[in-house]
């Protein structure tokens, strides 16, 4: 998952107005991708726990 060049400007221009560090967004962004891919790696094991159950009992 990727985040837009929009919604990282975002979160630049809010930290520079909060005097973060510099660099904050850049970590930010970082942070949120790979909770991003975390959370889809889990869906992904999720749904396909659901099929798989879903076809052995179509199957029985």
């Amino acid at each position: 998952m990727q985040l837009s060049a929009e919604v990282f400007y975002g979160f630049d221009l809010f930290l520079k107005q909060a005097k973060a560090p510099k660099g904050a967004a850049t970590r930010l962004k970082s942070a949120l991708q790979a909770v991003a891919v975390d959370l889809q790696l889990k869906l992904t094991q999720v749904l396909h726990l659901i099929l798989t159950r879903l076809d052995s009992r179509i199957m029985a």
